[in-house]
């Protein structure tokens, strides 16, 4: 409109506003369906809230889907809880302390061999 308004002559058009009919129609839009969104303002809450539950939901489904075994499994669900509650910097820490701490098996016993070449 501003473009239109510079560009045309005063013949064309008197003032800024005029031949401003698509603010006209725009507004008259807006102000009919005020009442409309004002109806529905008190569910925007409920609706935004069952939205993130069903994507928390899938997300932490679709994350245990991808780890095999219950130490991983138990890992993710410890860290997507400190992430949740702490942040992303403790969630990082703690995981990757939990990682290296269970996947190393600490009471596995040293193997004996017994001298003999296997492969002679």
């Amino acid at each position: 409109m501003v473009n239109r308004y510079i560009n045309s002559t005063r013949e064309q058009e008197d003032s800024y506003w005029g031949g401003a009919t698509s603010i006209f129609w725009g507004m008259s839009i807006a102000l009919l369906l005020g009442p409309v969104v004002s109806i529905f303002k008190p569910g925007l809450a409920i609706g935004l809230s069952l939205t993130l539950l069903v994507q928390g939901y899938l997300c932490a489904y679709l994350a245990m889907e991808m780890v095999t075994t219950k130490t991983e499994r138990g890992v993710a669900g410890v860290v997507g809880a400190i992430i949740a509650t702490r942040g992303a910097a403790w969630g990082m820490i703690i995981g990757l302390v939990l990682y290296f701490l269970l996947q190393h098996d600490w009471f596995k016993k040293a193997e004996v061999t017994s001298g003999k070449d296997i492969g002679a």
